[in-house]
This record gives C-alpha cells, sequence and structure tokens, in this order.
C-alpha cells in the first residue's frame, strides 16, 4: 500500500504547468473542479482540434490538486497508439 501511494505522489508531481495563456476562467475552472470533485462527477470536454481542451483539463487538475479533495493523477499518452479490431 505505501509503494502504491508513493507511485501516486510521482505521478502527481508530473502535472503539466497550468498554460500562461489561459486567463480569465477562474470561475468556469472552479465549476469544473466542482462537478469533478462531486459523487459520480464526470465532464466532457468537446472542441476543435488547438481550441484549448487539454489546457483546461491541466488546469482543472492543478485547481483540484489545491484542493486536496481528491487524488488527481497525470499519465502523458501522447504516444500511445490504439489498435481497434472490428468483429
Amino acid at each position: 500500500m505505501f509503494w502504491l501511494a508513493l507511485n501516486a505522489l510521482a505521478l502527481e508531481s508530473r502535472l503539466p504547468d497550468v498554460d500562461p495563456l489561459l486567463v480569465g476562467r477562474s470561475r468556469e475552472l472552479n465549476d469544473l473542479a466542482d462537478l469533478l470533485g462531486s459523487p459520480g462527477g464526470m465532464v466532457t470536454l468537446v472542441g476543435g482540434v488547438d481550441c484549448g481542451k487539454t489546457a483546461v483539463v491541466h488546469a482543472v487538475a492543478h485547481v483540484l490538486r489545491a484542493r486536496k479533495s481528491i487524488l488527481s493523477l497525470y499519465v502523458d499518452c501522447s504516444g500511445c497508439q490504439v489498435a481497434v479490431a472490428l468483429l
């Protein structure tokens, strides 16, 4: 159990910095953090390429980390490939 806690802390520390271009959205970020922090909370972000979805996710993760209400973990999947098999 101790090992899992250490690994969780190591993953949490990898959280990317908040995008400095994401300004004036503290109310929206807190609203999203409230939704995610509630029981069964789930949020889906939808938007075009380069509209800022990932920047919002990183910023909300920082809000949740600061609140210490839930453990926020970051796993970089940018180099992952997904294979889909059609049956």
